[in-house]
């Protein structure tokens, strides 16, 4: 169990192998997420035009941390 699905709203297993994914049983669908990094939920928060749940992925050495709407990407950079 990681996020849940915009589309029927159950739970999406995360698949770790490469390349990693997320997967809903339900649906029969596969989205892909972003390799060579640490992925975790982002604030348990939504987003407003799909309603799948938001998902962050951190670089491993660089600080800067992207979170993902489904197919769109929306960069972060802390310092």
């Amino acid at each position: 169990m990681f996020s849940s699905c915009g589309k029927c709203r159950r739970y999406m297993k995360l698949i770790e192998s490469r390349p990693s994914r997320l997967h809903c049983e339900t649906c029969k669908e596969t989205y892909n997420l972003p390799q060579n990094g640490l992925i975790k939920t982002f604030k348990e928060l939504r987003c407003p035009l799909d309603e799948f749940e938001l998902v962050q992925y951190s670089a491993n050495n660089n600080g800067k941390v992207n979170i993902f709407i489904r197919k769109i990407s929306i960069d972060f950079i802390y310092f």
